[in-house]
């Protein structure tokens, strides 16, 4: 795991629970039983670790969906800030690193499930078009953003699938992250979007 999202973890960590418990060895379909059963925040330490583990290849968005249920926007500053913070670093991590598993489809449909305004993450992807981030979205795009995760988050996806179309998202691709992708690639893009 990178640094910051390794800090994020961390705070996630001092903020919800104790690293030196058992909840640390538990495995993802025991945490989110006892998420479900009224031990979430203990748990959302421990789920949100799993979630960025690079050995899996793609994470479930439960521990989100528990999040919402619970109204997670009206916790005590701190752990909202804390929530908030682990879910802005792994968006950056995803756009600005390679582009192995999990992409930046499956995280963004994740992240989704926060029921947060998705420009939070939208701004920062098209701010980091001069790199990886140009990659994830021409990969994204040209798979029709077909994340798993986006099931039951259809207005969610509709709402990406438009912003990809939008003149800032275009100009951009084409003019600072086009030299980012591999030959042929941005004239896939631009048919896909045009």
């Amino acid at each position: 795991m990178a640094g910051a999202l390794n800090e994020a973890v961390d705070r996630l960590w001092e903020t919800f629970g104790d690293r030196d418990s058992l909840v640390t060895a538990l495995p993802a379909d025991a945490c989110l039983a006892r998420a479900s059963s009224g031990e979430l925040k203990a748990m959302l330490p421990r789920l949100c670790e799993l979630m960025v583990d690079p050995s899996d290849a793609v994470p479930s968005s439960k521990a989100f969906d528990l999040c919402t249920e619970a109204d997670w926007t009206k916790w005590p500053a701190p752990e909202r800030f804390a929530l908030e913070a682990f879910a802005d670093t792994w968006w950056m991590h995803t756009i600005t690193g390679d582009t192995s598993a999990p992409s930046a489809d499956d995280v963004l449909a994740i992240l989704s499930h926060l029921d947060t305004p998705l420009v939070r993450f939208l701004g920062p992807w098209i701010d980091e078009f001069d790199g990886p981030a140009a990659h994830h979205l021409a990969e994204a795009i040209l798979h029709r953003f077909s994340s798993p995760h986006w099931a039951g988050r259809e207005d969610e996806r509709s709402q990406v699938e438009g912003w990809t179309r939008t003149e800032a998202v275009i100009l951009g691709i084409t003019m600072v992250g086009g030299v980012h992708l591999d030959d042929g690639v941005l004239s896939r893009v631009l048919d896909r979007l045009l």
